[in-house]
């Protein structure tokens, strides 16, 4: 007697087994659905006879697509699926103030601070002063490298608390007391000199009203910001300024 093997999609001859052949309204029910099965495979072939329906193909595409339509699409989203975190946001870069504080140099501070990489180191330690006296961890993280904290995120958010942004995580920063006292003593800041640029290394103060941060910075090429800080710096004083002789 001939038996569909509708598992492989062909006929085969044999014996049915003894609990079959005492069953014959099971047998029946196999053999049509078997026949049904076969009319589908000779009408649609084998990949449309056998493929998964709409309903069930649904279930394996990503979110937002067109078999999903966009009230699915909608609800996925606003369970929080097909999301991408923000990360933290750049202030608006003050231009007259950039502009002032560099004269002719103006300009091409504020093409670092959109993003263009820097032609010479002086010029980082420029748009890294506008970018402190505008209150941007963001860039500040950036623009520098660290062995103790190859995190950019971490390095930014470090930079938020000294800039007084954020109170400091207790985990992280112990009381903050060190960073928020050194964003304190430099929220006014007023000026700055670049006193000499020598190949890598550049000399340059920061002043408030009442004191002076004097550093000579180590940066390094940066394929993205042409020059970067480098983490290192051969001395960094932060001291009261000379009071004035009257």
């Amino acid at each position: 007697t001939p038996v569909l093997d509708a598992a492989l999609g062909r006929y085969r001859w044999g014996r049915l087994s003894p609990i079959r052949a005492a069953t014959p309204a099971p047998r029946l029910g196999c053999t049509l659905v078997a026949c049904a099965a076969a009319w589908a495979v000779l009408r649609l072939g084998c990949d449309e006879a056998f493929a998964p329906s709409l309903a069930a193909r649904t279930l394996w595409l990503p979110s937002g697509s067109a078999a999903h339509g966009p009230r699915a699409a909608a609800a996925m989203k606003a369970k929080g699926f097909g999301e991408k975190k923000k990360g933290r946001a750049r202030p608006k870069v003050n231009k007259a103030q950039v502009l002032a504080d560099h004269g002719e140099k103006g300009e091409e501070i504020l093409n670092i601070l959109a993003g263009n990489p820097a032609k010479k180191p002086e010029d980082m330690v420029r748009a890294r002063y506008s970018s402190f006296r505008n209150k941007d961890p963001v860039f500040m993280a950036r623009t520098e490298i660290s062995e103790d904290i190859p995190s950019v995120k971490q390095r930014a958010d470090d930079w938020a608390v000294t800039l007084l942004l954020e109170p400091p995580d207790e985990k992280l920063h112990g009381s903050g007391s060190t960073g928020t006292l050194y964003g304190k003593e430099l929220e006014k800041l007023v000026r700055m000199e670049i006193v000499e640029a020598d190949g890598l290394e550049v000399e340059w103060k920061f002043f408030t009203d009442e004191k002076c941060l004097h550093e000579r910075s180590v940066f390094v090429e940066d394929e993205k910001w042409g020059y970067v800080y480098s983490g290192e710096s051969k001395f960094s004083n932060f001291d009261w300024l000379e009071e004035k002789e009257e």
